[in-house]
């Protein structure tokens, strides 16, 4: 998978997910990558792995959950002020530390309704 992205904050950090839903809840998650935009707010990820065939797996229940959607996050919940004003948006769990920002922009936005092929 390669994502580049335009128009974003400059230097700021964001996580890349790989989800069931394409929206809230999101349902099992995937942690794939991060980057950082430059001074012009672009920034790209190359990931190297088998993404068409994600899936998470609950090895206690037997349940398979496709993994079907890109959802990208604020890395650090600061940085989203730039959208929700001083104070931010919601802290949210989808990064390393557990406390991100708010949701950047997910594959709902370009397959309404439909998993990435």
């Amino acid at each position: 998978m390669e994502l580049k992205a335009d128009g974003l904050p400059p230097y700021t950090s964001f996580t890349v997910f790989l989800t069931e839903l394409a929206e809230i809840p999101f349902g099992a998650s995937e942690y794939v990558a991060e980057f950082t935009t430059n001074g012009a707010g672009r920034g790209s990820v190359r990931v190297n792995t088998v993404i068409e065939e994600a899936f998470a797996f609950d090895g206690n229940t037997g349940v398979r959950k496709e993994l079907n959607h890109v959802v990208v996050w604020f890395a650090d919940q600061k940085d989203d002020d730039v959208c929700f004003g001083h104070g931010g948006g919601p802290v949210t769990p989808f990064d390393g530390d557990g406390e991100a920002g708010a949701t950047v922009l997910s594959s709902k936005n370009f397959l309404p309704n439909a998993p990435l092929p």
